[in-house]
C-alpha cells in the first residue's frame, strides 16, 4: 500500500524536475579564465567583439565583450569604443575604491553548448547569462552582494538588474 502512494509522489517530482530543466535551458556559463584576465590587463582584446560596461562611468562594475554573431540585449550595459586609452581608464577607475586583495578577474562567457559568446572582466565574483537560439545574449551585472553592499537581487527595485527582460515594478 505504501508503494502505491510513492508512485504519485515520484511522478510529481519528475514533472517538477523536467519543468525546472526547461526553465534554465538557455543559461550559459561564466568560466574564470587567466587568458581572459591577461587579455584585458594586457590590452590584447579581440578586435571583432563589441564592448560594454555596466555601472557608473567613474567606477564601472564590469566590462564585457560580445563576439560577432551575438547581440547583447540589455538597457543596463553601455556600449564603449574600447581603444587602449579607454580600456586603461576603465580598468583604473574600476579598481579605485576596492580594498586591497580584491581581485579583478576575467572570464569567458559560454552558451549552453560550450561555445564562447564573449569575455568578462570584473571584481564581481558572480553573474549569470542566458543565450537564446536567436543569438541574443542577456548578461546580468555582477551580484550586488559583492558590489552594492548586500542589496537583495530579489528586491522589486532591482528586478531590472537581474531580469532585464521583465518589466520594472513601479514605486508605490
Amino acid at each position: 500500500m505504501k508503494r502505491m502512494s510513492l508512485i504519485p509522489a515520484l511522478l510529481a517530482l519528475s514533472l517538477i524536475a523536467t519543468g525546472c530543466a526547461g526553465a534554465f535551458k538557455d543559461y550559459g556559463q561564466v568560466r574564470a579564465s587567466r587568458e581572459a584576465t591577461d587579455m584585458f590587463e594586457g590590452g590584447r582584446l579581440p578586435a571583432d567583439h563589441r564592448y560594454y560596461y555596466v555601472g557608473p562611468g567613474s567606477e564601472p562594475d564590469a566590462i564585457i565583450g560580445i563576439a560577432p554573431g551575438y547581440t547583447l540585449k540589455s538597457r543596463l550595459w553601455k556600449p564603449v569604443d574600447l581603444n587602449d586609452a579607454t580600456l586603461s581608464a576603465l580598468i583604473r577607475t574600476m579598481t579605485r575604491g576596492l580594498s586591497s586583495g580584491t581581485a579583478i578577474w576575467g572570464a569567458t562567457l559560454m552558451d549552453k553548448d560550450g561555445r564562447q559568446v564573449g569575455v568578462w572582466y570584473s571584481p564581481g565574483e558572480t553573474t549569470t547569462l542566458r543565450v537564446t537560439e536567436k543569438g541574443e545574449v542577456f548578461v546580468n551585472p555582477p551580484r550586488p552582494s559583492i558590489l552594492d553592499e548586500g542589496i537583495s537581487p530579489f528586491s522589486p527595485m532591482n528586478r531590472e538588474l537581474y531580469a532585464p527582460e521583465l518589466p520594472r515594478v513601479p514605486n508605490r
